[in-house]
């Protein structure tokens, strides 16, 4: 259950946010006949995100601290304007993280770690699935990618993402995710824009 009432109004409007943005940035699929593609690229785009801070949140009920999931304005527009490509309509806040410590750290690497963990059994469904289920496996392709890319901007060490406190915190934990992250998205993009998930 979540610990306040108006904290699923708000992940609600984030993830309809997310949802819709998906749609719009997919739409082409349609025009291949694919109403189900396009439903669900959407829905990896927006579980990628939601798991994201879902990770946050439930590393910090563990620790015991208080969290609520609060709307941003700011990230809104950024969302809104950039299409998607900067995902943060809202963020996962947590009370009690005044410092940079080991439970300050492993709060904030627990969204990229998700993002790592849901992108890897991703890609590895859409590599043993076979290829005649083209583009099954292209679109769960895609939906590593899409949590690939959103753990490693989350890992940019600079304003409230979680890269900075990661870094500050333990240097060798940030670079444990980092290359993890990046070296998966390069395999997924090579994966992508080649034959790989095309039948033969």
């Amino acid at each position: 259950m979540l610990a306040h009432k108006s904290e699923l109004v708000h992940f609600l409007i984030a993830s309809t946010i997310i949802f819709v943005i998906g749609l719009v940035s997919f739409y082409d699929v349609v025009l291949y006949g694919l109403i189900w593609a396009w439903f669900m690229l959407s829905a990896f785009y927006m579980t990628a995100f939601l798991f994201h801070e879902f990770g946050h949140r439930q590393v910090a009920l563990h620790f015991g601290l208080q969290t609520k999931f609060r709307l941003l304005t700011y990230g809104m527009l950024m969302t809104i304007i950039s299409l998607g490509r900067m995902a943060l309509p809202g963020a996962v806040v947590v009370l009690g993280l005044d410092k940079i410590s080991r439970k300050t750290g492993l709060c904030k690497a627990a969204g990229p770690l998700v993002n790592l963990i849901y992108g890897s059994i991703l890609l590895l469904i859409s590599y043993i699935l076979p290829t005649v289920l083209y583009p099954l496996n292209y679109i769960i392709g895609y939906g590593a990618q899409f949590n690939f890319m959103l753990g490693l901007f989350n890992m940019i060490p600079v304003g409230i993402l979680d890269g900075q406190n990661i870094w500050k915190w333990n240097k060798k934990v940030y670079i444990s995710l980092i290359i993890p992250l990046a070296i998966l998205l390069i395999i997924t993009l090579s994966s992508i824009s080649s034959t790989v998930y095309v039948p033969i």
